[in-house]
């Protein structure tokens, strides 16, 4: 995992290094050096934000496949409306 994803998830979740660095127990110093790309990220660090990434990217899906449907819905209506005022005016 490169530094530049490990700072992705933490700003995705909107989280410190600070607080990162006491989820995956490590000092916030750790957190720093991976994301400045000065060490290597462990294994298990690496699990879990593989884990918050995937869970990031499923989330964001989910958001964009609601909007979608929000969106469809509003034009469906909006069609009806219209066709329902174009009938309206037209027996007036």
């Amino acid at each position: 995992m490169s530094a530049h994803l490990c700072r992705l998830v933490r700003k995705r979740y909107h989280i410190t290094q600070v607080t990162l660095a006491k989820i995956l127990h490590v000092t916030s110093q750790a957190v720093y050096y991976w994301e400045a790309g000065r060490t290597r990220i462990p294994f298990l660090a690496t699990v879990v934000l593989r884990q918050l990434a995937r869970l990031s990217c499923q989330r964001s899906r989910r958001a964009r496949g609601a909007a979608a449907l929000a969106l469809g819905r509003r034009r469906k209506t909006t069609q009806m409306l219209e066709t329902l005022f174009a009938k309206t005016r037209g027996k007036s």
